[in-house]
């Protein structure tokens, strides 16, 4: 089932890219755990293929690829990665940009 799958996964890949200095992983375990609870209050009990799952899986990221470049949803991601960061430095150009990013749109 997509749940299971989904946790699964993500146990996988945390302890595959745990070690590993990336900047995104988190926002990419955060798709995972995200897929999973849409499957958390489905009513309908039924038996998933593999394949089944693996496709609801692949259109999910497909859609929340889609639903992520879009310009109101990038600023959101935005204010979110720039409240992880501890560098001021580095924050204070990240929120230049989102100013000017938000002025342009």
């Amino acid at each position: 089932d997509p749940v299971t799958f989904a946790n699964r996964f993500h146990r996988f890949l945390e302890k595959r890219i745990g070690a590993i200095n990336i900047t995104w992983k988190t926002y990419i375990l955060e798709w995972i755990k995200d897929y999973a609870k849409n499957f958390f209050n489905i009513e309908e009990i039924r038996d998933w293929s593999l394949d089944e799952t693996l496709f609801e899986f692949i259109k999910y990221l497909e859609e929340r690829e889609s639903d992520e470049q879009k310009s109101e949803t990038f600023l959101k991601f935005l204010d979110k990665y720039i409240l992880r960061i501890s560098n001021e430095i580095e924050k204070e150009i990240l929120i230049d940009f989102y100013k000017q990013y938000e002025f342009c749109i």
